[in-house]
């Protein structure tokens, strides 16, 4: 009997362990439904309850600062490389040596130059110049390339037709720029080469009628690597032409002008325009009206 007592209290303490277990889930249970219950009564109401407090303002600075946040990023995602990256003239120069060439629209250049420093832009293309340039409705867009020791900028019209070439000239030993030189003679307006039309173009011509342009070989020999471009006159004075070529030099470039005789300076034309028609198109020089 007092084995059958103990089993009868033992699970009677164990009975009411077990309904007390029972009723604490039960009401877990509740607390839990009542929680989310409230909770989605708070959510669905959200919109409705005014939004003061020291936790709404918090929230929202946070939601602002986010908002402009990604405004940011996705208004510097949209901006073309070179707009994010060009800020100077080494910039410019760094850019291309990379890319070898950058095209860009009228638009975005003027952005770009209009945050060159005000001497670098000047360097790069002359604010008068660029001042008419994009009053011209026919100016479209901007092509730079980077060949030899120089920058070169083609501004175009919406068919790929160059209104105004502008080259900018690179010291060989650095990135300094070198002051242009015979873009700056109106004697050549229109009329100036780059190294390597006038080389394939001269180089074509019999060796007699290249002495008739250069006539000191030595001369040539000590220029040709350092050419950067040439230039040639519309005018034909008493037989002859004047070919300027520029050349870089220690500090800056030089320009020789030479006295070639018409002939010559008429077949290096011819080769020229067959090297690069779309380019140049040269016509032949004019003969100088005598004057009584």
């Amino acid at each position: 009997m007092p084995i059958v007592t103990k089993c009868v209290e033992f699970c009677k303490k164990y009975k009411v362990l077990f309904i007390a277990l029972m009723v604490l889930f039960f009401l877990e249970g509740v607390f839990d439904i009542l929680e989310i219950t409230i909770g989605q009564f708070m959510l669905w109401t959200n919109d409705k309850r005014p939004k003061v407090g020291r936790l709404w303002t918090e929230e929202e600075r946070d939601q602002e600062g986010q908002r402009q946040a990604t405004t940011r990023i996705d208004s510097l995602r949209q901006q073309p490389i070179h707009l994010r990256y060009i800020h100077s003239l080494d910039d410019l120069i760094a850019f291309l040596a990379y890319k070898s060439n950058l095209s860009m629209s009228k638009y975005d250049f003027l952005s770009i130059y209009r945050n060159f420093p005000a001497e670098e832009a000047a360097q790069l293309v002359d604010p008068y110049i660029l001042k008419d340039l994009s009053e011209n409705s026919a100016w479209y867009s901007v092509r730079l390339t980077q060949a030899e020791h120089k920058l070169v900028l083609l501004f175009m019209d919406p068919f790929g037709q160059p209104l105004l070439d502008r080259y900018v000239y690179l010291d060989p030993h650095s990135r300094h720029l070198l002051p242009p030189r015979l873009q700056e003679n109106p004697l050549f307006a229109g009329r100036i080469v780059d190294r390597e039309t006038f080389l394939a173009a001269y180089e074509k011509l019999p060796v007699r009628l290249q002495l008739q342009i250069i006539n000191n070989p030595q001369k040539w020999e000590e220029w040709e690597p350092k050419l950067l471009q040439a230039g040639i006159s519309s005018n034909v004075t008493e037989g002859s032409v004047i070919v300027a070529l520029e050349v870089v030099s220690p500090d800056s470039t030089e320009v020789y002008s030479l006295q070639a005789s018409e002939l010559a300076v008429g077949y290096l034309i011819t080769g020229i325009n067959e090297v690069a028609p779309q380019s140049y198109g040269l016509s032949m020089p004019v003969k100088e009206v005598a004057h009584d």
